[in-house]
């Protein structure tokens, strides 16, 4: 015999609130850099945080590759922080 359990919904936690006088948040770093062009935080899905960069930068020297996905926020600046300028020129 099988019982069914009734579903649980999971919530998110909600966020811890910021102390005051404290600086911006990584989430508010990600959305203010000048490379970056679209932050896409799917946590709430169980994916990551995607980052599109603006034209002109590249994840990959060695290709365009404007679009990267990382699990934290502290993981996604170190990537943007790591873009490079990219002038459409392939490298060998």
């Amino acid at each position: 015999m099988v019982l069914a359990v009734p579903y649980k919904e999971r919530r998110k936690p909600a966020p811890k609130p910021r102390k005051p006088g404290a600086g911006p948040s990584v989430m508010d770093l990600l959305h203010a850099h000048k490379r970056v062009e679209i932050v896409d935080d799917e946590r709430d899905i169980g994916n990551g945080i995607i980052i599109t960069l603006k034209a002109g930068w590249t994840f990959d020297p060695l290709m365009d590759n404007r679009v990267q996905g990382a699990d934290t926020p502290s993981e996604a600046l170190a990537m943007v922080r790591r873009a490079r300028a990219f002038t459409g020129e392939q490298s060998n």
